[in-house]
């Protein structure tokens, strides 16, 4: 499988900041953390059953993971408004599942995404 962060957006991320790593650190820990609370908001939009609210988030998580390289994540993340605005929720609940396993690739995979031999 391929790595959960593009390498190519990390690099072009990193020469609009003029090689400053510290400042894409803090971008990704931000996304880390911002990522983290929308998935547990999710979680309870799913449980309600939810669907203009579920679309709204996901659309979020979406916008931000495409924005870092994290285009699984922002996938899912599309998959996930289309189910929820089908009404299907068996596969929101199953959508939010790959969703936390991707989250969990993309936390695995950004200390190499971020190491000077990236």
């Amino acid at each position: 499988m391929d790595p959960a962060l593009d390498r190519s957006k990390i690099r072009e991320l990193l020469d609009l900041t003029g090689g400053e790593i510290e400042w894409l650190k803090d971008l990704m820990d931000t996304y880390l953390q911002d990522t983290r609370t929308r998935l547990d908001e999710l979680a309870g939009l799913v449980t309600l059953g939810s669907s203009d609210r579920i679309q709204r988030s996901a659309h979020g998580i979406k916008g931000s993971s495409s924005n870092i390289g994290a285009t699984r994540m922002a996938d899912l993340c599309a998959g996930m408004e289309d189910h929820a605005k089908l009404g299907n929720k068996g596969a929101t609940v199953n959508q939010l599942a790959l969703l936390e396993a991707e989250f969990a690739r993309i936390r695995a995979d950004l200390p190499a995404a971020l190491s000077p031999n990236r």
